[in-house]
């Protein structure tokens, strides 16, 4: 009830949204466009918002058959917020932008 960015969403209307929508929130169909770029995807093991066989695994499989895009992927121990493991998650972001600075 206080996020008001929200306010007049429900369950109903997201699903409305997703459905006749679908397209436009494939996020896996965007991969052509990420074509030359270094791409980085971190999931949490336990999340249970967006599990990662839901979203992460498709994602990273669409991005892996396009062969210009440079990517970096893991799960690790994590909710969806990386509760108990944000020390990790900024270790991996760190490593990949120094990664990503150093080939540029």
């Amino acid at each position: 009830d206080s996020l008001t960015m929200l306010n007049g969403w429900n369950g109903e209307r997201v699903l409305a949204d997703l459905k006749a929508n679908a397209d436009r929130f494939d996020v896996a169909a965007l991969a052509p466009k990420l074509s030359g770029k270094s791409v980085l995807l971190i999931a949490g093991d336990k999340d249970t918002v967006i599990a990662p066989d839901t979203f992460h695994v498709p994602m990273v499989a669409a991005y892996q058959a396009q062969n210009d895009i440079d990517l970096t992927h893991t799960i690790i121990s994590g909710d969806h917020a990386f509760s108990w493991s944000r020390l990790e998650l900024i270790d991996l972001v760190l490593d990949w932008a120094q990664t990503c600075e150093a080939t540029r």
